[in-house]
Protein backbone atom coordinates (compact mmCIF):
# COMPACT_ATOMS: atom_id res chain seq x y z
CA UNK A 1 0.00 0.00 0.00
CA UNK A 2 1.10 3.59 -0.48
CA UNK A 3 3.29 4.90 2.34
CA UNK A 4 2.58 8.19 4.10
CA UNK A 5 4.16 11.22 2.56
CA UNK A 6 6.98 13.03 4.31
CA UNK A 7 6.04 16.49 5.52
CA UNK A 8 8.54 18.50 3.49
CA UNK A 9 8.21 22.28 3.48
CA UNK A 10 10.88 23.02 0.92
CA UNK A 11 11.41 21.85 -2.63
CA UNK A 12 14.61 20.01 -3.38
CA UNK A 13 15.61 19.30 -6.96
CA UNK A 14 18.84 17.51 -7.83
CA UNK A 15 20.00 17.68 -11.46
CA UNK A 16 21.26 14.33 -12.71
CA UNK A 17 23.03 13.68 -16.00
CA UNK A 18 23.10 10.16 -17.36
CA UNK A 19 23.19 8.62 -20.82
CA UNK A 20 20.01 6.92 -22.01
CA UNK A 21 20.13 4.70 -25.08
CA UNK A 22 16.43 3.93 -25.55
CA UNK A 23 15.03 4.85 -28.97
CA UNK A 24 11.85 6.88 -28.60
CA UNK A 25 9.43 8.78 -30.77
CA UNK A 26 9.80 12.55 -30.76
CA UNK A 27 7.19 15.26 -30.69
CA UNK A 28 7.36 18.93 -31.71
CA UNK A 29 6.16 22.16 -30.17
CA UNK A 30 2.64 23.05 -31.23
CA UNK A 31 3.15 26.82 -31.13
CA UNK A 32 3.24 28.05 -34.72
CA UNK A 33 5.37 31.10 -33.87
CA UNK A 34 2.77 33.74 -34.71
CA UNK A 35 3.74 37.08 -33.19
CA UNK A 36 7.45 36.27 -33.06
CA UNK A 37 9.83 38.27 -35.26
CA UNK A 38 12.64 35.74 -35.00
CA UNK A 39 12.11 33.22 -37.81
CA UNK A 40 14.34 30.74 -36.00
CA UNK A 41 11.41 30.18 -33.66
CA UNK A 42 9.57 28.42 -36.46
CA UNK A 43 12.00 25.53 -37.02
CA UNK A 44 13.71 22.63 -35.30
CA UNK A 45 11.90 22.53 -31.96
CA UNK A 46 12.03 18.79 -31.48
CA UNK A 47 11.90 17.55 -27.88
CA UNK A 48 10.79 14.42 -26.03
CA UNK A 49 10.79 12.88 -22.58
CA UNK A 50 12.49 9.52 -22.00
CA UNK A 51 12.14 8.75 -18.30
CA UNK A 52 13.22 5.58 -16.48
CA UNK A 53 10.49 3.20 -15.36
CA UNK A 54 9.49 4.37 -11.85
CA UNK A 55 9.04 0.74 -10.79
CA UNK A 56 12.61 -0.28 -11.59
CA UNK A 57 14.62 2.92 -11.97
CA UNK A 58 15.89 1.51 -15.30
CA UNK A 59 15.05 2.25 -18.92
CA UNK A 60 11.75 0.76 -20.01
CA UNK A 61 11.77 -2.60 -21.76
CA UNK A 62 9.40 -3.04 -24.69
CA UNK A 63 7.27 -5.41 -22.60
CA UNK A 64 6.95 -2.74 -19.90
CA UNK A 65 5.98 -0.14 -22.48
CA UNK A 66 3.32 -2.50 -23.85
CA UNK A 67 1.79 -2.74 -20.35
CA UNK A 68 1.25 1.01 -20.08
CA UNK A 69 -2.20 2.56 -20.45
CA UNK A 70 -0.91 6.11 -20.85
CA UNK A 71 1.56 7.98 -23.03
CA UNK A 72 4.86 7.95 -21.13
CA UNK A 73 6.24 10.72 -23.38
CA UNK A 74 3.59 13.09 -21.98
CA UNK A 75 2.78 11.65 -18.54
CA UNK A 76 4.38 9.45 -15.93
CA UNK A 77 2.72 7.79 -12.96
CA UNK A 78 4.49 7.49 -9.62
CA UNK A 79 3.54 5.98 -6.27
CA UNK A 80 4.49 6.69 -2.69
CA UNK A 81 8.16 7.49 -2.25
CA UNK A 82 9.30 6.49 -5.74
CA UNK A 83 11.78 9.10 -7.03
CA UNK A 84 10.27 11.33 -9.70
CA UNK A 85 12.94 11.33 -12.42
CA UNK A 86 12.26 13.25 -15.63
CA UNK A 87 14.65 13.24 -18.62
CA UNK A 88 14.05 15.88 -21.29
CA UNK A 89 15.85 15.49 -24.63
CA UNK A 90 16.26 18.54 -26.89
CA UNK A 91 17.32 19.01 -30.47
CA UNK A 92 19.96 21.67 -29.70
CA UNK A 93 21.93 23.24 -26.90
CA UNK A 94 20.23 25.67 -24.54
CA UNK A 95 20.86 28.99 -22.90
CA UNK A 96 18.32 28.16 -20.22
CA UNK A 97 15.39 25.93 -19.29
CA UNK A 98 12.99 27.18 -16.66
CA UNK A 99 10.77 24.56 -15.03
CA UNK A 100 7.49 25.95 -13.74
CA UNK A 101 4.69 24.54 -11.61
CA UNK A 102 1.81 24.56 -14.07
CA UNK A 103 -0.80 25.14 -11.36
CA UNK A 104 0.86 27.93 -9.36
CA UNK A 105 3.37 29.45 -11.77
CA UNK A 106 6.17 28.95 -9.24
CA UNK A 107 9.63 28.50 -10.72
CA UNK A 108 10.97 25.18 -9.50
CA UNK A 109 14.34 24.89 -11.21
CA UNK A 110 16.59 26.53 -13.80
CA UNK A 111 19.14 24.91 -16.09
CA UNK A 112 21.77 26.86 -18.06
CA UNK A 113 23.23 23.98 -20.08
CA UNK A 114 22.40 20.49 -21.22
CA UNK A 115 24.61 17.45 -21.61
CA UNK A 116 25.28 16.20 -25.13
CA UNK A 117 23.74 12.76 -25.69
CA UNK A 118 24.35 11.52 -29.23
CA UNK A 119 22.90 14.14 -31.53
CA UNK A 120 20.58 15.41 -28.75
CA UNK A 121 20.99 17.38 -25.53
CA UNK A 122 19.65 16.08 -22.24
CA UNK A 123 18.36 17.58 -19.00
CA UNK A 124 17.46 15.42 -15.99
CA UNK A 125 15.67 16.35 -12.78
CA UNK A 126 14.98 14.28 -9.68
CA UNK A 127 12.34 15.09 -7.08
CA UNK A 128 9.42 13.34 -5.34
CA UNK A 129 5.64 13.46 -5.16
CA UNK A 130 5.87 14.97 -1.69
CA UNK A 131 8.21 17.74 -2.85
CA UNK A 132 5.89 18.45 -5.77
CA UNK A 133 2.95 18.46 -3.35
CA UNK A 134 1.03 15.91 -5.42
CA UNK A 135 -1.34 13.85 -3.27
CA UNK A 136 -2.63 10.31 -3.99
CA UNK A 137 -4.82 10.19 -7.06
CA UNK A 138 -3.96 13.70 -8.23
CA UNK A 139 -1.54 15.11 -10.81
CA UNK A 140 0.33 18.26 -11.73
CA UNK A 141 1.48 19.69 -15.05
CA UNK A 142 5.04 20.98 -15.29
CA UNK A 143 5.93 23.59 -17.89
CA UNK A 144 9.43 23.76 -19.38
CA UNK A 145 10.26 27.17 -20.86
CA UNK A 146 13.21 26.66 -23.20
CA UNK A 147 15.62 29.26 -24.59
CA UNK A 148 18.01 27.63 -27.03
CA UNK A 149 21.63 28.69 -27.57
CA UNK A 150 20.65 30.33 -30.87
CA UNK A 151 18.06 32.43 -28.95
CA UNK A 152 15.08 30.59 -30.39
CA UNK A 153 12.55 29.44 -27.83
CA UNK A 154 10.24 26.50 -27.14
CA UNK A 155 7.90 25.08 -24.54
CA UNK A 156 7.36 21.55 -23.28
CA UNK A 157 4.73 20.20 -20.88
CA UNK A 158 4.74 17.06 -18.78
CA UNK A 159 2.18 15.64 -16.33
CA UNK A 160 3.32 13.96 -13.13
CA UNK A 161 0.57 11.77 -11.67
CA UNK A 162 0.28 10.06 -8.30
CA UNK A 163 -1.20 6.56 -8.63
CA UNK A 164 -4.06 5.66 -6.32
CA UNK A 165 -3.16 2.74 -4.08
CA UNK A 166 -5.26 -0.39 -3.75
CA UNK A 167 -8.07 0.53 -1.34
CA UNK A 168 -8.23 -1.29 2.02
CA UNK A 169 -9.83 -4.72 1.80
CA UNK A 170 -12.55 -3.60 4.21
CA UNK A 171 -13.76 -1.16 1.54
CA UNK A 172 -13.77 -3.43 -1.52
CA UNK A 173 -13.74 -7.11 -0.45
CA UNK A 174 -17.35 -8.33 -0.56
CA UNK A 175 -16.85 -12.10 -0.61
CA UNK A 176 -14.23 -14.46 0.82
CA UNK A 177 -14.26 -18.26 1.06
CA UNK A 178 -11.34 -20.13 2.64
CA UNK A 179 -12.60 -23.78 2.64
CA UNK A 180 -11.35 -24.45 6.17
CA UNK A 181 -14.57 -25.94 7.58
CA UNK A 182 -14.73 -29.59 6.48
CA UNK A 183 -18.37 -29.81 7.59
CA UNK A 184 -19.33 -26.81 5.47
CA UNK A 185 -16.86 -26.33 2.62
CA UNK A 186 -18.77 -23.37 1.25
CA UNK A 187 -18.72 -21.43 4.51
CA UNK A 188 -18.12 -17.73 3.93
CA UNK A 189 -15.58 -15.69 5.83
CA UNK A 190 -17.16 -12.63 4.22
CA UNK A 191 -20.43 -12.67 2.31
CA UNK A 192 -22.86 -15.54 1.76
CA UNK A 193 -22.03 -19.26 2.00
CA UNK A 194 -21.36 -20.98 -1.30
CA UNK A 195 -24.05 -23.49 -2.31
CA UNK A 196 -22.65 -26.84 -3.54
CA UNK A 197 -24.51 -28.43 -6.46
CA UNK A 198 -24.03 -30.71 -9.42
CA UNK A 199 -25.44 -30.93 -12.92
CA UNK A 200 -27.89 -33.65 -11.90
CA UNK A 201 -29.50 -31.50 -9.22
CA UNK A 202 -27.58 -33.01 -6.32
CA UNK A 203 -25.44 -31.34 -3.68
CA UNK A 204 -22.15 -31.89 -5.46
CA UNK A 205 -19.15 -34.01 -4.64
CA UNK A 206 -16.38 -31.55 -3.88
CA UNK A 207 -14.13 -32.82 -1.08
CA UNK A 208 -11.94 -31.35 1.62
CA UNK A 209 -8.17 -31.46 1.17
CA UNK A 210 -5.04 -29.86 2.57
CA UNK A 211 -4.17 -26.28 1.73
CA UNK A 212 -0.89 -24.40 1.60
CA UNK A 213 0.28 -25.03 5.17
CA UNK A 214 -0.56 -27.00 8.29
CA UNK A 215 -4.06 -26.14 9.43
CA UNK A 216 -4.99 -24.49 6.13
CA UNK A 217 -7.93 -26.11 4.41
CA UNK A 218 -8.81 -26.35 0.73
CA UNK A 219 -11.40 -27.90 -1.51
CA UNK A 220 -10.71 -30.42 -4.24
CA UNK A 221 -13.26 -29.66 -6.94
CA UNK A 222 -15.07 -32.46 -8.73
CA UNK A 223 -15.92 -32.61 -12.41
CA UNK A 224 -19.64 -32.04 -12.87
CA UNK A 225 -20.00 -30.34 -9.49
CA UNK A 226 -19.93 -26.62 -8.77
CA UNK A 227 -20.62 -23.89 -6.23
CA UNK A 228 -23.24 -21.20 -6.58
CA UNK A 229 -21.72 -17.89 -5.49
CA UNK A 230 -24.46 -15.48 -4.41
CA UNK A 231 -22.66 -12.17 -4.77
CA UNK A 232 -25.30 -9.59 -3.65
CA UNK A 233 -23.88 -7.03 -6.08
CA UNK A 234 -26.03 -4.51 -7.98
CA UNK A 235 -26.02 -3.81 -11.70
CA UNK A 236 -23.21 -1.45 -12.65
CA UNK A 237 -21.97 0.87 -15.39
CA UNK A 238 -25.51 1.59 -16.56
CA UNK A 239 -26.22 -2.00 -17.55
CA UNK A 240 -28.59 -4.65 -16.24
CA UNK A 241 -25.79 -6.93 -14.99
CA UNK A 242 -22.74 -6.71 -12.75
CA UNK A 243 -20.27 -5.26 -15.24
CA UNK A 244 -17.28 -4.62 -13.01
CA UNK A 245 -15.74 -6.92 -10.40
CA UNK A 246 -12.54 -8.80 -9.55
CA UNK A 247 -12.25 -12.49 -8.66
CA UNK A 248 -9.12 -13.93 -7.02
CA UNK A 249 -8.46 -17.68 -6.91
CA UNK A 250 -5.64 -19.34 -4.93
CA UNK A 251 -5.30 -22.68 -6.67
CA UNK A 252 -3.07 -25.68 -7.23
CA UNK A 253 -3.46 -28.04 -10.19
CA UNK A 254 -2.76 -31.68 -9.25
CA UNK A 255 -0.42 -33.54 -11.57
CA UNK A 256 -3.32 -35.84 -12.44
CA UNK A 257 -5.28 -32.85 -13.79
CA UNK A 258 -2.42 -31.05 -15.50
CA UNK A 259 -2.72 -30.92 -19.29
CA UNK A 260 -6.50 -30.46 -19.35
CA UNK A 261 -8.90 -27.53 -19.15
CA UNK A 262 -10.49 -26.59 -15.83
CA UNK A 263 -13.03 -23.79 -15.67
CA UNK A 264 -12.80 -21.24 -12.88
CA UNK A 265 -16.23 -19.66 -13.26
CA UNK A 266 -19.30 -19.63 -15.49
CA UNK A 267 -21.51 -16.57 -15.95
CA UNK A 268 -24.38 -18.40 -17.70
CA UNK A 269 -26.60 -19.88 -15.03
CA UNK A 270 -27.85 -22.60 -17.40
CA UNK A 271 -24.18 -23.62 -17.95
CA UNK A 272 -24.62 -23.26 -21.70
CA UNK A 273 -21.46 -23.07 -23.78
CA UNK A 274 -18.03 -22.36 -22.40
CA UNK A 275 -17.42 -20.54 -19.14
CA UNK A 276 -15.59 -17.27 -18.65
CA UNK A 277 -12.04 -18.27 -17.73
CA UNK A 278 -10.21 -21.61 -17.73
CA UNK A 279 -6.85 -22.93 -16.64
CA UNK A 280 -5.53 -24.22 -19.97
CA UNK A 281 -3.70 -27.50 -20.71
CA UNK A 282 -0.43 -25.64 -21.27
CA UNK A 283 -0.45 -24.04 -17.82
CA UNK A 284 -1.85 -20.69 -18.92
CA UNK A 285 -5.36 -19.25 -19.03
CA UNK A 286 -8.09 -19.20 -21.66
CA UNK A 287 -10.85 -16.58 -21.74
CA UNK A 288 -14.06 -16.90 -23.70
CA UNK A 289 -13.94 -14.47 -26.61
CA UNK A 290 -10.39 -13.51 -25.57
CA UNK A 291 -8.30 -16.55 -26.46
CA UNK A 292 -5.43 -18.34 -24.81
CA UNK A 293 -2.26 -17.10 -23.15
CA UNK A 294 1.11 -18.72 -23.46
CA UNK A 295 1.77 -21.74 -21.30
CA UNK A 296 3.97 -22.56 -18.37
CA UNK A 297 2.86 -19.92 -15.86
CA UNK A 298 0.97 -22.52 -13.82
CA UNK A 299 2.98 -25.53 -12.67
CA UNK A 300 1.56 -28.83 -11.43
CA UNK A 301 1.19 -29.23 -7.65
CA UNK A 302 2.16 -25.58 -7.10
CA UNK A 303 0.04 -22.86 -5.51
CA UNK A 304 -0.73 -19.86 -7.71
CA UNK A 305 -2.84 -16.70 -7.37
CA UNK A 306 -5.10 -16.12 -10.38
CA UNK A 307 -6.86 -12.76 -10.78
CA UNK A 308 -9.64 -12.02 -13.27
CA UNK A 309 -10.82 -8.41 -13.36
CA UNK A 310 -13.63 -7.09 -15.54
CA UNK A 311 -14.72 -3.51 -16.19
CA UNK A 312 -16.04 -1.23 -18.88
CA UNK A 313 -14.71 -2.68 -22.17
CA UNK A 314 -12.03 -4.33 -20.07
CA UNK A 315 -11.11 -7.97 -19.33
CA UNK A 316 -7.73 -8.87 -17.83
CA UNK A 317 -6.38 -12.05 -16.27
CA UNK A 318 -3.21 -12.52 -14.24
CA UNK A 319 -1.15 -15.35 -12.78
CA UNK A 320 1.02 -14.46 -9.79
CA UNK A 321 0.90 -10.75 -10.59
CA UNK A 322 1.76 -11.13 -14.28
CA UNK A 323 -0.87 -10.03 -16.78
CA UNK A 324 -1.26 -12.76 -19.35
CA UNK A 325 -4.67 -12.15 -20.94
CA UNK A 326 -6.31 -8.91 -22.04
CA UNK A 327 -9.51 -8.39 -23.97
CA UNK A 328 -12.76 -6.47 -24.12
CA UNK A 329 -15.94 -7.10 -22.17
CA UNK A 330 -18.90 -5.19 -23.52
CA UNK A 331 -21.80 -3.90 -21.44
CA UNK A 332 -23.81 -6.87 -20.12
CA UNK A 333 -21.50 -9.23 -22.03
CA UNK A 334 -22.82 -12.75 -21.27
CA UNK A 335 -19.29 -14.16 -21.40
CA UNK A 336 -17.92 -12.25 -18.43
CA UNK A 337 -20.59 -10.20 -16.60
CA UNK A 338 -22.60 -11.55 -13.66
CA UNK A 339 -26.29 -12.26 -13.53
CA UNK A 340 -27.80 -10.22 -10.71
CA UNK A 341 -28.37 -13.28 -8.54
CA UNK A 342 -25.23 -15.41 -8.73
CA UNK A 343 -22.23 -16.76 -10.61
CA UNK A 344 -21.12 -20.42 -10.84
CA UNK A 345 -17.67 -21.65 -9.81
CA UNK A 346 -15.68 -24.59 -11.23
CA UNK A 347 -18.18 -25.92 -13.78
CA UNK A 348 -18.18 -26.48 -17.55
CA UNK A 349 -20.94 -27.37 -19.97
CA UNK A 350 -18.98 -30.49 -20.90
CA UNK A 351 -16.05 -32.10 -19.11
CA UNK A 352 -13.53 -29.26 -19.12
CA UNK A 353 -13.65 -28.86 -15.37
CA UNK A 354 -11.01 -31.33 -14.19
CA UNK A 355 -10.39 -31.32 -10.41
CA UNK A 356 -8.20 -28.58 -8.93
CA UNK A 357 -7.35 -27.62 -5.37
CA UNK A 358 -8.64 -24.23 -4.19
CA UNK A 359 -7.65 -22.73 -0.84
CA UNK A 360 -9.29 -19.33 -1.22
CA UNK A 361 -11.66 -17.35 -3.43
CA UNK A 362 -12.10 -13.58 -3.03
CA UNK A 363 -14.64 -11.31 -4.72
CA UNK A 364 -14.12 -7.54 -4.97
CA UNK A 365 -16.77 -5.04 -6.01
CA UNK A 366 -14.66 -3.13 -8.52
CA UNK A 367 -12.30 -3.46 -11.43
CA UNK A 368 -8.63 -3.51 -10.42
CA UNK A 369 -6.12 -1.15 -11.98
CA UNK A 370 -3.21 -2.96 -13.54
CA UNK A 371 -0.80 -1.64 -10.91
CA UNK A 372 -3.08 -2.87 -8.10
CA UNK A 373 -2.54 -6.45 -9.31
CA UNK A 374 1.09 -6.20 -10.33
CA UNK A 375 2.29 -4.11 -7.37
CA UNK A 376 -0.20 -3.97 -4.49
CA UNK A 377 -1.92 -7.35 -4.33
CA UNK A 378 0.02 -9.75 -2.06
CA UNK A 379 1.23 -13.10 -3.42
CA UNK A 380 -0.69 -16.36 -3.23
CA UNK A 381 -1.91 -17.27 0.23
CA UNK A 382 -1.41 -13.84 1.76
CA UNK A 383 -4.35 -11.66 2.84
CA UNK A 384 -5.20 -8.35 1.23
CA UNK A 385 -4.39 -5.51 3.67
Amino acid sequence: MMKKYLNIHRRLFVPLFVIVCTVVLSNCDSNDGQGWADERYLSNFEHYFDNPNPKTGLSYTQAEIDELKYDRTKEERFKGEQPVVLNLFLSKQINSVEIMDGSTGDILLNFTSAEASGDKFKLSMTTSLAELEIGPGSSKALKFNIVYADDSIGTAFFIVASVLPLPPAADILVGQWEFDDTSNLGKATIGTDLVPKDKDGGSGSHSATSGMASGDGAVLTASGSYFELIHNLPATLGGSKVNNYTLVFDVSVPASSYGAYSNLFHTRLDISGDGSTYISPSGGLWGRGVGSSGGGAIQADTWHRIVVTVGEADYRAYIDGQRILVGSSGLDDPNHTFDLSKVLLFIDNGSEDVPIKVTEVMLFNRTFDNNWVTEDLPPVGQPVP
